[in-house]
């Protein structure tokens, strides 16, 4: 058997590569020269042009993407539709996402991104701190995938640890094509949308993408699906990784976001102007008292209005941050 042919059974989704290494490898040879798992750099963007005349900020190159998993699933699917919710719950999650905006709207960066006609993607973001979405993420950086595909996620320190057994599978998904066909076919499902942007820093430095799927999708099966290499996990391979992103502080810079929203979720409370506007947004016919009562005989707290917005040091905070990394701004 040649190298090309070689290669070309490594393309075969029932290929099983020896550990995470050898998948950038084939990558590599496969034509993608500026792949290199332990290569960190700054993300940069471009504004580029969206549908409706809005621009958006781009992680750049906008292609390929990657995903990376700690585990195959032979279905994948967005956090949303992992599990059955109750009408509470469906409510409860909607609040948190008009809250999390409610929050949002105070930062520096965001107005300036809406005055200028720049999209905000407020589900690709609110994806990155915990809310269940309709979203999967994705990223242009080769070190971001791997690094989610070899770590795994202590919820009580709320950190990421290297992967140590070797008997697991895990996968690397490749999208040549990323948000490139937005729109091209009708009825294709590939809503790509870009999340990292400077006002928020985690999905900044994870040069965040997103895509939308529908309920019944399987990330695996649709149309034009990303190619998804699977490998045995390796111990060592997860300590370079994890060594290469600062034991991922490179990805987790301090973000009061990250913060607000954990607590806003564990202790449940919620503006009830946010209550209002889901209750307008989806038309609900019970009376917003019985709404209220309802979440609050589950464990469900209510103020006039969300009590983490961002307090004066932490907007100074952002705004001295992002000065320090576009002086020219």
């Amino acid at each position: 058997m040649t190298e090309s042919e070689e290669e070309k059974l490594k393309d075969n989704p029932n290929y099983l590569f020896p550990d995470i290494n050898k998948v950038f490898e084939h990558l590599h040879k496969s034509g993608w020269s500026q792949i290199n798992t332990l290569a960190y750099a700054s993300p940069m963007f471009q504004v580029m042009m969206i549908k409706d005349n809005w621009g958006a900020y781009f992680p750049m190159p906008d292609y390929p993407l990657y995903r990376g998993q700690r585990y195959y699933y032979d279905v994948c699917k967005p956090s949303l539709y992992r599990r059955s919710w109750t009408e509470e719950q469906k409510i409860e999650r909607l609040l948190q996402i008009e809250d999390f905006k409610h929050i949002l709207a105070e930062n520096p960066e965001v107005k300036e991104l809406k005055q200028a006609s720049l999209f905000v993607n407020y589900l690709g973001l609110a994806q990155h701190y915990g809310i269940e979405t309709e979203m999967l993420d994705m990223t242009n950086s080769p070190l971001v995938a791997a690094f989610f595909a070899t770590t795994t996620y202590d919820s009580n320190t709320r950190m990421y640890r290297p992967v140590e057994d070797c008997v697991s599978v895990g996968c690397i998904y490749f999208d040549v094509l990323g948000p490139m066909i937005n729109g091209a076919n009708e009825g294709e499902n590939r809503d790509i949308w870009p999340v990292g942007m400077e006002a928020l820093r985690r999905p900044n430095e994870q040069r965040g993408y997103t895509i939308k799927l529908n309920e019944n999708d399987n990330f695996n099966t649709i149309i034009n699906h990303p190619k998804c290499f699977r490998f045995i996990q390796n111990r060592d391979w997860s300590y370079k990784i994890f060594a290469a992103t600062g034991g991922g502080s490179l990805l987790f810079p301090y973000d009061p976001m990250a913060d607000k929203i954990w607590a806003m979720r564990k202790f449940k409370i919620y503006g009830l102007d946010s209550l209002d506007i889901v209750i307008g947004n989806e038309q609900l016919t019970v009376p917003k008292v019985g709404i209220q009562k309802a979440l609050e005989t589950k464990g469900c707290h209510f103020l006039r209005t969300t009590p983490f917005l961002y307090t004066k040091e932490e907007l100074n905070f952002i705004e001295n941050e992002y000065k320090k990394k576009f002086p020219n701004s």
